[in-house]
């Protein structure tokens, strides 16, 4: 599927559930959307665990500022993050190690994934932007050639395995009500990537338990 339209059909799925995107405006008996992390912001000891992480990662910035996107789909009570091929690679994994991490519900499975499928995000999602950017430069230095792990390595891997630590730093302090899914992740006998892909009878039931499975309630 190209891409964003993994991202697009997913939000479908979650709205044949009956899940609502959430709001600008909020009702009283609903918190607000939290804001995407940001260093310097994060409530610690979160920020510590995100620079200890930008150190480990090859950072080169003394005093990073660093910004993700917004969430993926900010539902009614909770937010659900999809996590394509180019997020499992072996940076995220080393995001995945701390112990902080442990009582995350999808650690377990991603590093899995991480090991098994780095190669298909070689194969699949190296191209020049997934690759590398300025921005992801400023903040790890400049990448290795495309597909070429030594030295460098890629410098946007290296970015967005970060940020996808900093979303799960705030959900480890209680600070987003946070599910992560993957392409990866079985539902029966497919994929939720196959679901996506070609959605069957029973998906719908099936992504609602795997959703169910994944929450990280705050508070841990």
């Amino acid at each position: 599927m190209a891409r964003g339209e993994q991202e697009a059909a997913l939000g479908t799925m979650l709205a044949q559930l009956g899940y609502a995107r959430s709001p600008e405006s909020r009702t009283e008996h609903l918190p607000p959307v939290p804001r995407t992390p940001r260093v310097p912001g994060l409530p610690q000891p979160a920020e510590r665990w995100v620079r200890d992480l930008y150190a480990q990662l090859g950072g080169i910035q003394s005093e990073p500022r660093l910004a993700p996107r917004g969430w993926d789909h900010p539902l009614d009570g909770f937010i659900v993050e999809l996590d394509e091929e180019q997020h499992f690679t072996r940076y995220r994994a080393l995001t995945l190690t701390p112990d902080w991490t442990t009582a995350l519900p999808w650690r377990e499975s991603y590093l899995l994934y991480c090991a098994q499928y780095e190669r298909i995000a070689l194969d699949t999602r190296s191209s020049l932007g997934f690759w590398t950017n300025p921005g992801a430069e400023s903040q790890f230095g400049p990448s290795a050639p495309r597909r070429d792990l030594s030295g460098g390595g890629s410098a946007r891997w290296k970015q967005r395995a970060l940020y996808d630590a900093m979303r799960d730093a705030l959900a480890a302090i209680g600070g987003a009500n946070l599910v992560r899914v993957a392409v990866w992740d079985r539902m029966g006998s497919r994929t939720l990537n196959d679901a996506l892909r070609s959605p069957a009878t029973g998906d719908l039931e099936l992504l609602e338990e795997l959703i169910a499975q994944r929450k990280l309630a705050p508070g841990g």
